[in-house]
């Protein structure tokens, strides 16, 4: 598990960062959905700040997520790597 765990976490937290590209492609996620509400009421910028914020909050807990659970297969390693 401590060797899978790394590039696993790695892999889920890009795949998240690569939602926001592949809403160009009109995949229904965060981005676009951002997209429909700022269509119709031209608040722009708040809402993608929101969606920013969304980003950044699930891709934070991910990271510490990925963090703690590194840190439990780590156990009893000692120093060695």
């Amino acid at each position: 598990m401590r060797a899978i765990v790394p590039p696993a976490g790695d892999m889920l937290i890009g795949t998240l960062k690569g939602t926001s590209i592949v809403s160009v492609i009109a995949v229904q996620d965060l981005l676009y959905s951002t997209q429909l509400v700022y269509h119709r009421t031209y608040e722009i910028i708040p809402l993608l700040l929101v969606a920013t914020l969304w980003y950044v909050a699930v891709t934070s807990v991910l990271g510490v997520g990925q963090y703690y659970v590194e840190r439990h297969y780590a156990r009893g390693t000692g120093g060695a790597r």
